[in-house]
């Protein structure tokens, strides 16, 4: 952002009636954008993606809403705008070997999540796309993500601050690459099985409005995570 910008930027925060719907038109046109690139270069990036892990033997998987649109649709969701990938946590892993990883392949941190002082998701930036990956943690037969949100009712010490949410899925069953179309992608044998957990019986029905937690039930109260941003 030019310096120009940024001062505009601290103008218009002290005029809460232009402030709030210029936020609002920049968030809709940011998503816009981001939808557009899904479309346009996602099934090329997400079949590069998913064979160089293959080859490098990594437990990572697509999940949440990735996974939905190629197990269901076979295609990723149209109104979706990024790709979420799964990692099976492991005593061998390491995020900064991870990164490492990642970094051959073109691909560039733009930020990350951490609660309780832990890595838990990072998000990359590649042909204009970004890929979220959720860190599930192994346990009792299960395995759990931590998913970050803002909630409009909770008065937040800083914007790096965010709630949470705590998905329990199960154990995910060999990974393979699989065919959706001219897609190839990542996922477990067992992936209706995680899908139901994520979305619930109703998964195979499209729905536009989905509310991924309308009564907080996956919400840890009163404590939050924190939101690193990258240039």
């Amino acid at each position: 952002m030019s310096k120009k910008l940024k001062q505009l930027k601290q103008q218009l925060k002290k005029v809460k009636i232009i402030y709030i719907p210029y936020i609002a038109m920049i968030s809709f046109l940011q998503e816009r954008k981001k939808r557009r690139n899904l479309k346009k270069y996602g099934n090329h990036l997400l079949n590069e993606i998913c064979e160089f892990f293959f080859k490098k033997d990594l437990k990572v998987f697509c999940a949440f809403g990735t996974l939905l649109g190629l197990i269901r649709d076979k295609t990723l969701i149209a109104w979706d705008n990024d790709i979420d990938m799964g990692i099976v946590n492991s005593e061998n892993f390491s995020w900064e070997e991870f990164e490492k990883t990642l970094n051959q392949f073109g691909m560039k941190k733009i930020r990350q999540f951490i609660y309780k002082g832990n890595i838990t998701e990072q998000t990359y930036l590649k042909d204009h796309i970004t890929i979220d990956f959720f860190l599930y943690e192994v346990e009792n037969g299960q395995m759990s993500a931590k998913v970050y949100f803002r909630d409009p009712t909770i008065k937040y010490n800083s914007n790096q601050e965010y709630s949470v949410r705590i998905r329990t899925s199960p154990m995910v069953k060999n990974i393979s690459l699989k065919r959706a179309g001219d897609i190839s992608f990542l996922a477990p044998d067992n992936s209706e099985e995680y899908l139901e957990s994520v979305y619930g019986r109703s998964w195979r029905v499209p729905d536009p409005n989905y509310q991924p937690d309308p009564e907080n039930k996956f919400m840890i109260p009163g404590v939050f995570g924190y939101y690193q941003l990258w240039d």
